[in-house]
């Protein structure tokens, strides 16, 4: 069953078009760094050998994270037979690879698949008694994604009447957090500061948590998400699925909560349904799951359907076929190609061949000018490329009239697709880069 799983999500990995947000992760593997902005480095260092070899391609991006998912699913068979059963372990196989959202991501590079398995992994370890790699996997995981410390009440109920193998696991674990947590001090912890608070836009949402509950029923298939709260599991796994899943839940009546964020409390979830030996629960849990793996399948062969699953301009799955048209406008462009959006910017880097710029209104387009610190663009004409007309952007105006001599008028083109959804993007000519983005 894994390795069928397997071979069609390599299948997607080569076929699809590379996102905006891959193609971001993609230009940090292009400047190795102990830390980057958004996220921590492992995402870019798992990147790095195809880049630096040249194997830039979207399958080559792909591969390791493609095995990760996968392995993932291997981890929690391996964590049932030990704490389990033999027929547990194989439903727990089956659902972890068909739990509906993991399938998404599973033939795609980001961060979380190198954190969910590298969490399975420090479970793993724990089960069989093994400290340091539990340690090496917790440093992993905490190199892939920040929110990885929320499984830590989890594991420290795991090793609670170990006193040595917590020492052991923990001290190990923070050795390899070590040189990231070093280059966030010296950026002023900028990193960490953007994800606990700078990004988020906190507000009173009075249906959030009803809107949370609704879309994690999605996430991790309705079957599986209702019988994960209708009976008494396990307490090593109901502590590891719920601190993700209430911690977000307080989050949601403050801020909208990303689909994939409690990602992570579906793996013990997963297998802890996976001890319901009723035989209508396994058809009912992967039903989502298979089904999106065969759409995935069909998708990636066939590009128009990303065309029919737009939702409007701007989404960013329905502007995968307009990336390769809209990078060859700006290829031979004489002067510098800018944007507002790091996925953006990063898409017409990845597909045109060219240096694309983004404004430095946020942290990450900050990160940009970083990379872009020695460009000697002083005078140079500019292009500026954006979803919407200036019109709607009086901060983004502003900061183009400030940073160019003259800004012209705005034209429209538009892209059309396979499908029936056509594609708009707003192209602004400037003249006179001053050097650098003025506010």
């Amino acid at each position: 069953m894994a390795a069928g799983v397997l071979v069609i999500r390599l299948v997607v990995a080569a076929a699809a078009p590379l996102t905006g947000d891959e193609a971001y992760y993609w230009l940090w593997a292009r400047h190795p760094a102990l830390g980057y902005y958004d996220h921590p480095p492992m995402v870019a260092w798992l990147m790095l050998p195809q880049v630096a070899g040249g194997y830039a391609q979207p399958f080559f991006l792909r591969l390791p994270f493609v095995l990760m998912g996968v392995g993932s699913a291997v981890c929690w068979w391996a964590i049932a037979r030990r704490w389990a059963s033999p027929a547990q372990a194989r439903r727990t196989l089956l659902f972890v690879l068909f739990v509906p959202y993991l399938v998404v991501q599973g033939s795609t590079a980001v961060p979380d698949a190198a954190a969910l398995f590298f969490l399975s992994l420090t479970v793993l370890a724990l089960a069989l008694d093994r400290p340091v790699l539990a340690g090496l996997a917790l440093g992993a995981a905490g190199l892939s994604k920040l929110t990885a410390v929320l499984w830590l009440p989890g594991l420290l109920y795991l090793m609670r009447q170990d006193r040595r193998k917590m020492g052991l696991t923990l001290g190990v674990a923070g050795l390899v957090l070590l040189p990231f947590l070093g280059w966030n001090a010296a950026h002023d912890w900028a990193p960490v500061r953007f994800q606990a608070w700078s990004r988020h836009a906190i507000h009173t949402r009075p249906t959030g948590l009803l809107s949370y509950l609704g879309t994690q029923a999605l996430v991790a298939s309705p079957v599986l998400f209702f019988l994960a709260f209708r009976r008494r599991h396990d307490a090593r796994l109901l502590l590891l699925g719920a601190v993700p899943l209430v911690f977000f839940g307080c989050f949601s009546t403050r801020e909208a909560v990303e689909i994939y964020w409690p990602l992570m409390a579906w793996l013990p979830l997963a297998m802890a349904v996976a001890k319901d030996e009723r035989r209508w629960v396994p058809p009912a849990v992967v039903a989502p799951g298979v089904a999106i793996t065969l759409l995935l399948l069909v998708a990636s062969l066939s590009p128009s359907v990303f065309s029919r699953t737009a939702t409007g301009n701007g989404n960013d799955i329905s502007e995968l076929p307009a990336y390769p048209a809209l990078a060859a406008v700006v290829r031979d462009f004489p002067g510098i190609v800018v944007t507002q959006h790091y996925g953006l910017s990063s898409a017409l880097w990845y597909f045109s061949g060219r240096p694309t710029w983004t404004l430095p209104i946020n942290l990450l387009g900050r990160e940009f000018q970083v990379w872009q610190s020695d460009w000697q663009a002083e005078g140079q004409p500019g292009l500026y490329v954006d979803r919407h007309p200036l019109s709607e952007e009086p901060d983004v105006l502003a900061m183009l009239q400030a940073s160019f001599r003259h800004v012209g008028a705005t034209r429209t083109m538009r892209i059309p697709p396979a499908g029936p959804i056509e594609r708009i993007f707003y192209l602004t000519p400037c003249d006179g880069f001053v050097g650098r983005f003025l506010r």
